[in-house]
């Protein structure tokens, strides 16, 4: 079973609001970019591989200041791999985690799991000169009040540099890929949306697939799962 997404639009309207990052004025930065980590029966030891290798790059200079991750965190919607997913980032000294809800994430009723365990679906944060902005592509389709909320944070942002990050991606790489929004238009319409409105870069996954493509001045990654290939992007933010 899955849920609706104008549901979990209204649902996310009041969970608590995702956090800004402090960065120091002029403070140059990195963050880290995982996607499709498919945590399953509460099995989070890639991660926690992972988290310690940041934790390592930090001690020795690297300036990582927190993880976005662009959907399918669990396997089937599971209480325990949300739990075991949190649990990772959660540890002292915490590292800021955003995550995408995918549709793996809504299998059995996961939604009631996921927004209790992980929160929005949706939602903007700023971490220094970048606005970020997490929308949620989980069911193919953005829904309406997703779409004019959308359309309305990146119209008001001020930000000189703009990242938003998803589940589904929104070109195929391959022939053979299906198309996983349901109307094509909607597609088209972001890509659009993000031109007009200079979004710099455009994350996503669900394909298992890496590519990078520009299109009207935004770059488009498309990053491969974590499960399988453990492969992550670091992203450097000079700022000032």
């Amino acid at each position: 079973s899955s849920s609706d997404v104008d549901k979990r639009f209204g649902d996310s309207l009041s969970l608590a609001k995702k956090d800004d990052v402090e960065i120091a004025v002029d403070e140059d930065f990195s963050f880290i970019a995982i996607a499709d980590t498919h945590v399953h029966h509460g099995n989070a030891s890639k991660l926690a591989a992972l988290r310690e290798r940041i934790d390592q790059d930090i001690a020795g200079g690297s300036k990582d200041k927190f993880v976005v991750v662009c959907g399918d965190v669990s396997q089937c919607g599971a209480a325990e791999d949300f739990k075991a997913f949190r649990d990772v980032f959660a540890k002292d000294p915490p590292l800021p985690v955003y995550t995408a809800i995918g549709n793996h994430d809504l299998y059995f009723d996961g939604w009631s799991n996921y927004k209790e365990i992980l929160g929005k679906s949706c939602y903007t944060f700023k971490a220094g000169p970048v606005r970020f902005v997490c929308f949620d592509s989980a069911n193919g389709t953005l829904g309406r009040k997703q779409k004019n909320w959308l359309e309305g944070v990146l119209k008001a942002k001020t930000e000189p540099l703009c990242v938003v990050f998803t589940h589904f991606e929104l070109f195929s790489p391959e022939v053979t890929t299906i198309q996983q929004y349901t109307d094509i238009e909607e597609a088209y319409y972001l890509v659009d949306l993000f031109r007009k409105t200079g979004v710099n870069y455009v994350l996503m996954g669900h394909s298992h697939d890496y590519y990078d493509k520009e299109v009207g001045g935004t770059r488009y990654v498309n990053i491969p799962d974590f499960v399988g290939s453990q492969n992550y992007f670091r992203f450097f933010v000079e700022n000032g």
